[in-house]
C-alpha cells in the first residue's frame, strides 16, 4: 500500500497535513486535508492541495480522487477539481471529486 504524507515545512507545527492513499475502487486518493481551525483562511489549505497535486504527478498519477462534505465542492471546485457523484458515508453527504492531472 502507497501512503505519502505532506506536511508544509515553513510552518513550525503541524497546522495543516495532507495523506494520500491508493484504494483498489480509484486508486489515487486523497485521504485526509485537514487544517486547524485557527489557521483557516490564511491559504494553508490550498497550498496543501496545490502541494498534493503537484506531489501526484511527479509519482505519475493521472488522477486523483477526494470526498468532501462541501457538498458543492468548496474549495476543491476552485482548484479544478469535478464532482462525480453525492453519496453518504458515515451519516453525512459527501461530494465525490476527480482532479485530472497532466503529467
Amino acid at each position: 500500500k502507497f501512503r505519502y504524507r505532506y506536511i508544509l515545512p515553513h510552518l513550525p507545527h503541524i497546522s495543516g497535513r495532507a495523506e494520500m492513499d491508493i484504494y483498489p475502487e480509484r486508486e489515487s486518493w486523497i485521504g485526509s486535508l485537514f487544517v486547524e481551525p485557527k489557521y483557516r483562511g490564511k491559504g494553508i489549505g490550498l497550498a496543501l492541495a496545490n502541494k498534493i497535486v503537484t506531489i501526484a504527478a511527479d509519482f505519475g498519477i493521472k488522477e486523483l480522487y477526494l470526498q468532501t462534505e462541501a457538498v458543492d465542492g468548496g474549495l476543491y471546485q476552485q482548484l479544478g477539481w469535478h464532482s462525480i457523484e453525492t453519496v453518504r458515508s458515515r451519516g453525512v453527504d459527501v461530494t465525490v471529486m476527480v482532479r485530472k492531472i497532466d503529467v
